[in-house]
């Protein structure tokens, strides 16, 4: 472990500061034939090369990687293949394409293979992704992430052509590529006016990317859907209101299961809470959530009191896409963001526009859209000790 630290650090301080180090680091992978050790090494030099582009080979890489090939360590070969990808060898691109295309190979490694070629944008690979839009199984999520990356104008088309054969998943990806591009949400938005994607798949975080364009015919739609956008500061009159009804005993009267069915359907995307949700917004589990008053603080004004790991931020890219999310790591050469989709690495040479909202990625009045018996099950369950089964 600290070996591998230690290459990564000096991988990170090699791009950074001298690309002789690159050779260095070539020439130690080459000097053993240790799986272990070399697993370390690529391992370091592909997490410090995360995001970059452009990047010269050292001048040991092509006799290397044709060793490295032949490893009989599948995770070496494959680490091998996505260093040379950053290096922009045809090998690896063609490798990583066959790779990708075979279905004969674990849906593991073809993922991997998706992933490292997307990161490169490697043309070659949108027809792959096309084709497999409509196969289902476990690379179609990463998929319809990837097709975000080619700026192709039937790509609404596909995705809400197959989209009601999509798991609940693949839908939140779905939504989430479309509305990567101005062209694309417009096609997504006419979709929700059709009812061929259903309100419900809109998250509050969505709507507010969609509104980041400052379209007005999208904003017409958002606002008949979704109301317009609130002005409103004071939120304790609203707390108060609340109180009036949520009661301690009301809220014991309440059903722990079915509290924990409105959470995976209202809070997870963004929240973890015991072992289930994600981990964009702040872990639930060790939060003060036997108090009433403290939750209700939270949810009814999520912008009171912002971290600022939680604002969210909105990137621009030069090829057009907006990302929206949190930011969970920078350096001098990338930004790594927390999408409501995935966890990505962007070149800050991509970055067209950065802007950090003063507002949460929480919404407000979300306990407004909800029966006053859900709003008492999720308080109820929000304040279990243990997990406890969905209905």
């Amino acid at each position: 472990m600290k070996r591998s630290l230690f290459v990564l650090a000096l991988a990170t301080t090699a791009l950074a500061q001298s690309p002789n180090v690159l050779s260095l680091l070539a020439q130690q992978v080459g000097k053993t034939s240790d799986p272990a050790t070399q697993r370390n090494i690529l391992r370091g030099m592909n997490a410090a090369l995360q995001g970059r582009s452009g990047v010269a080979a050292p001048p040991e890489w092509d006799a290397l990687a044709k060793q490295l090939a032949a490893s009989p360590d599948a995770e070496v070969r494959e680490l091998a293949l996505s260093i040379g990808i950053v290096f922009g060898t045809k090998e690896a691109l063609d490798s990583l394409r066959t790779i990708a295309a075979d279905t004969k190979a674990t849906p593991a490694a073809r993922q991997r293979a998706i992933e490292s070629l997307v990161a490169r944008k490697d043309a070659g690979t949108a027809p792959i992704l096309r084709e497999l839009i409509g196969k289902a199984g476990p690379l179609r999520a990463a998929t319809i992430r990837g097709l975000a990356s080619y700026d192709a104008a039937d790509t609404a088309g596909l995705l809400l052509g197959a989209y009601a054969g999509f798991t609940a998943e693949e839908k939140r990806d779905a939504v989430s590529t479309l509305a990567a591009r101005p062209a694309w949400a417009k096609q997504l938005v006419a979709a929700l006016d059709a009812q061929r994607v259903p309100r419900a798949d809109f998250s509050a975080s969505l709507v507010r990317q969609l509104r980041g364009y400052k379209d007005a015919n999208i904003d017409a739609a958002l606002d008949i859907h979704f109301g317009k956008l609130s002005g409103t500061t004071d939120k304790q009159p609203e707390i108060a209101a609340v109180k009036k009804w949520l009661t301690p005993d009301f809220v014991k009267a309440g059903n722990a299961g079915k509290g924990r069915e409105v959470f995976v359907r209202t809070c997870a995307v963004c929240h973890k809470l015991f072992d289930a949700g994600n981990e964009i917004g702040p872990e639930l589990t060790g939060a003060n959530r036997t108090d009433i008053d403290y939750l209700l603080q939270n949810i009814v004004d999520p912008n009171a009191l912002i971290g600022a790991d939680y604002q969210l931020q909105t990137i621009e890219l030069k090829d057009g896409r907006i990302l929206a999310g949190m930011t969970r790591g920078e350096n001098a050469n990338t930004l790594t963001l927390r999408t409501l989709a995935e966890q990505t690495v962007v070149s800050k040479t991509d970055v067209k526009t950065r802007t950090v909202s003063p507002m949460s990625m929480m919404p407000e009045g979300q306990l407004l859209a909800l029966p006053k018996e859900d709003v008492r099950d999720l308080f109820l369950y929000l304040a279990s000790p243990q997990q406890v089964p969905l209905p």
